[in-house]
């Protein structure tokens, strides 16, 4: 496993007066990075339910300004990866862990497939943008990703069949007045982009071992309580591999006693 790319700060371009820079509490500065490759996970055995995830208007409007994701409503098959608006700043990056670890931290390990991913939108109660008080753009873009179990290698936060996850970055358009811009300390209103690559890849259709926790996280105004994959991009794994036996062996010994309804149920490994 590889370790994320260090944090990056938004990149927001404005497309109404030709300029870019990344906007992280009022400081600007540029950034960009690849998109990592995955190998295609396994295919499990249990048909996926017919399920549409939360639904994000393509257009939200409020006091800010204007934020619009309609680039993303022809895409047909939907990753949190895509960026229909350019390039995106780096990740999120996480410390050096061993996988035995990760595995004690998180709080179940399921196959799953992933069934709908949400368009983007900002942390906030609305999905809006926000202008905090020293005119920066206060948080970042989140996506809703809706999965169903396949299989459960061990469960100890009782998730159901079919349940959302947050996944932190993807992209999304909003523009803003004059007046909205100066409060930014933008010389002008106009269209700005704004993104950072997702904390985990998913595509709509794929299958993969995800380790799941359930925490607290960032939301403007508070926090909230969300599922979310463990540290990222490490907590996703691909069943093929000579080390797929040992990785199976360490999440049975450490999260498999919870599996509900053991073996027999048919939802966990044997």
């Amino acid at each position: 496993m590889t370790t994320r790319r260090p944090l990056g700060c938004m990149l927001v371009m404005s497309l109404a007066i030709g300029t870019s820079a990344c906007v992280n509490s009022g400081r600007a500065e540029v950034g960009s990075g690849p998109k990592e490759a995955h190998a295609p996970a396994r295919a499990l055995s249990v048909t996926p339910e017919k399920s549409e995830g939360p639904k994000v208007p393509s257009l939200i409007v409020n006091q800010f300004g204007t934020v619009s994701t309609a680039g993303y409503d022809g895409i047909a098959r939907r990753s949190t990866a895509d960026h229909p608006y350019g390039p995106m700043a780096g990740g999120a990056s996480y410390p050096a862990i061993d996988r035995l670890t990760l595995v004690r931290r998180s709080g179940a390990a399921v196959g799953v497939e992933v069934l709908s991913i949400s368009n983007p939108h900002f942390n906030t109660d609305d999905g809006g943008v926000r202008i905090n008080p020293e005119g920066g753009v206060d948080g970042g873009p989140i996506q809703d990703v809706r999965v169903q179990i396949l299989e459960r290698w061990g469960d100890r936060l009782g998730l159901p069949e079919v349940f959302d996850l947050v996944v932190f970055g993807g992209q999304v358009e909003f523009v803003l007045t004059d007046e909205q811009a100066r409060a930014a300390r933008l010389p002008k209103g106009g269209r700005f982009v704004t993104g950072k690559e997702p904390s985990v890849e998913l595509a709509v259709g794929e299958r993969a071992l995800l380790l799941v926790t359930r925490g607290r996280i960032g939301w403007v105004g508070g926090e909230r309580q969300a599922l979310r994959v463990m540290y990222g991009e490490e907590g996703k794994f691909t069943l093929t591999g000579d080390w797929v036996s040992d990785l199976r062996h360490e999440i049975q010994r450490e999260l498999g006693a919870d599996c509900p309804g053991g073996p027999a149920a048919g939802r966990c490994p044997t």
